[in-house]
Order: structure tokens, then sequence, then C-alpha cells
């Protein structure tokens, strides 16, 4: 673990990440969110081990300039910690979630900005002549992203065994 942690909480913080990951879960963005919460404890609760209510609701209070999902996730990762405590017998506060409202509008290209992207990246022009260049991959890689409507991480972690002309299956990445 690349984090320490020094409040009263910081074994057992120690001890969830790890049995996360021996289930194996990454788990690696929650080491900075429990390096907060660590300090919070620090500078405010580190008298008695166990969430309590006024410590989950301080801890769970919207930030300014908080994305809700972000706020969402840090009240779960606590929800997730005093579950984990209960569990071993520290008596711990599981507070209600916030309700995550999804107010993304995805943007629909027309198909002349469509016909606009392929003119551009087919006519873009690089002194550079290797074959790992944008120059040779945007191309192919918009037009992958377009048919077959990958996310970006995964057209791009795409590799020559997972798929073929002759023999065109599909490969679960992620």
């Amino acid at each position: 673990m690349s984090k320490t942690y020094h409040s009263i909480y910081a074994p057992y913080i120690e001890e969830l990440i790890a049995v996360k990951r021996n289930m194996g879960f990454k788990y690696t963005y929650v080491e900075s969110v429990f390096s907060d919460f660590d300090q919070f404890i620090l500078q405010n609760y580190n008298e008695a081990i166990g969430i309590t209510k006024v410590i989950s609701e301080q801890w769970c209070k919207r930030r300014e300039n908080e994305s809700a999902s972000t706020h969402y996730h840090r009240c779960i990762l606590l929800n997730s910690f005093s579950s984990f405590l209960s569990k071993r017998g520290i008596p711990s506060y599981i507070i209600k979630l916030p309700i995550l409202r999804n107010n993304f509008v995805p943007y629909i290209f027309t198909h002349e900005e469509i016909a606009k992207l392929f003119w551009a990246c087919d006519n873009y022009q690089s002194g550079n002549n290797d074959l790992r260049s944008s120059i040779i991959v945007m191309p192919a890689l918009m037009r992958t992203l377009y048919a077959t409507g990958m996310r970006i991480s995964e057209a791009v972690s795409l590799n020559n065994k997972d798929g073929g002309f002759y023999n065109l299956y599909t490969v679960k990445i992620g």
C-alpha cells in the first residue's frame, strides 16, 4: 500500500484495503479517499473507535465544488468501512446514501458532423511517419468507435489477439 494512515482507524483501513484486493478488486482510488478520511478523523474524532452518526453526517456532507458522483462514492466508501467495522464488533453507523441523480444528456452528432470528423481524420497531415503515430491510428480508431459503440478505453485496449478479419468475435475487455 502506498498511503500511510495515522488515525485510530489506520489498522482497519489497511485491513479493509487488503481484504478487498485479495478478493480481486483493484481498490486503488480509495487510498486517497481513506487518506482524507484519516486526516478528518485525526483532526476531529480521534478519541474513540466506532463510526457515529455525527461522524457519518459530517463526512458525508457535500463539499463545495464536489460532483454528485464523487460525493455519492465517498459516502458509499464510508458505509462499506462502517459495515466492515461492524462485522468486527465495532459499533458503526451506516448513513442513508444520497440520491444520485443522473442529469447527463448525451450529445448526438449529426450525419454532417460525423462526415466532417472522418474527413478531418483522413486528411490530417503530420511530419511523423511512425506507424504508431495518430495519422495512421486515428481514422481506424474513429471508425471503430463509430461502428461498434465501444468506449475509447475499450478501443485503445484492443490487441491483435482480441479479434481477426476472418474470425470475427467480441471480447469483453473491462
